[in-house]
């Protein structure tokens, strides 16, 4: 598959993978997209979870093995050996498709989403990044082309909205004064607003954790 396609990759695929059945080009192709497709980043930790779990279903299970690396045996679904274990590969596969990641707050609903070409996925989120750890937040995001402004939208773990910035015309901006500096985890996005005042391009919420200083 071709790496930067915007396309999922298949639940066949993450088996095949999980199982060691693709080809070692395969393999490489996949974990390439994988480190650009969050959702498909996402679904595949939770198969890797699953199948490291499999020995709890079956404790005489072996890893699987192919002839294609190293002259070995060829693979078994040795952690499909069970029903249960199966169960648990259909909702690691499936469901984080349908509802996405269980801790991700869903976006709110007063925010439009129109969407310019060229600027599918909103402002590019410079720091803090995904799954960052830190213990001091500056808030920094790429411009867009006619942008008229930026705000900055700072939720809780829970996905309730704690704080909202003013209207800026630059890419970045501080943690608040007037907010707690609380230990824990938060997920922040940018909304990029236009001259007709209509459309707004938001970027995809982010989480990071904030550390004691």
């Amino acid at each position: 598959m071709n790496p930067e396609s915007s396309e999922h990759v298949e639940d066949e695929t993450f088996l095949r993978m999980a199982c060691n059945e693709l080809t070692a080009a395969e393999t490489a192709a996949v974990q390439a997209h994988l480190e650009l497709c969050q959702d498909c980043g996402r679904v595949w930790q939770a198969v890797s979870k699953v199948r490291e779990a499999a020995v709890e279903f079956d404790p005489g299970a072996v890893p699987p093995v192919d002839s294609r690396f190293g002259g070995r045996e060829k693979p078994r679904r040795w952690w499909l050996g069970s029903a249960a274990a199966a169960a648990l590969v259909v909702m690691a596969v499936v469901v984080p498709r349908l509802l996405g990641p269980p801790d991700s707050p869903k976006p709110s609903t007063h925010t439009p989403q129109v969407v310019r070409s060229g600027q599918e996925r909103g402002p590019r989120l410079f720091s803090p990044v995904e799954n960052s750890q830190v213990s001091k937040v500056r808030f920094e995001w790429s411009f867009l082309d006619d942008a008229s402004g930026y705000t900055v939208e700072l939720l809780d773990e829970d996905g309730a909205a704690i704080w909202t910035s003013r209207r800026l015309q630059e890419n970045l901006v501080d943690w608040p004064p007037s907010l707690a500096r609380e230990p824990g985890n938060y997920y922040w996005r940018v909304s990029a607003h236009f001259p007709d005042g209509e459309e707004t391009i938001s970027s995809p919420l982010t989480l990071f954790t904030l550390l004691p200083e």
